[in-house]
């Protein structure tokens, strides 16, 4: 599926890869970040594994979480909300998205430094 990747080095990496771990089987990409992290020289030698180390890991689970990104998104743009632009739409996306860290912020602190960040914005809203 990846054409970019040399399946042949990366096997015989991946063989290379395997003395790292003498005692213990790596269970986790941490586990290989460590040793690769560790060992002088391993991510220039093991270059084809760190590739496919970092897609793994970005590699989410599955796809349930953009699945409900999606969903929101059509909540969020309803036809009244059409002529929101694209940019501010995507604001509300990563805010709707993210509501739990979002309820702990101090609102109060977050409009203080909105408006001591433009003099005119002291001057519209005050002391808040």
């Amino acid at each position: 599926m990846y054409d970019d990747f040399d399946y042949d080095i990366l096997e015989a990496q991946l063989s290379l890869l395997r003395s790292l771990f003498k005692t213990s089987v790596p269970t986790t990409a941490s586990d290989v970040t460590t040793a690769l992290r560790s060992t002088e020289g391993a991510t220039l030698l093991l270059n084809e594994v760190v590739r496919f180390v970092k897609l793994c890991v970005v590699l989410p689970a599955t796809s349930a979480s953009a699945e409900r990104s999606f969903s929101s998104l059509r909540r969020l743009k309803t036809y009244i909300r059409s002529t929101v632009g694209q940019p501010r739409l995507n604001h509300l996306l990563l805010l709707h998205c993210h509501q739990e860290r979002l309820d702990t912020l101090e609102l109060r602190t977050v409009a203080q430094l909105f408006i001591s960040a433009n003099e005119k914005r002291s001057k519209y809203f005050g002391n808040f």
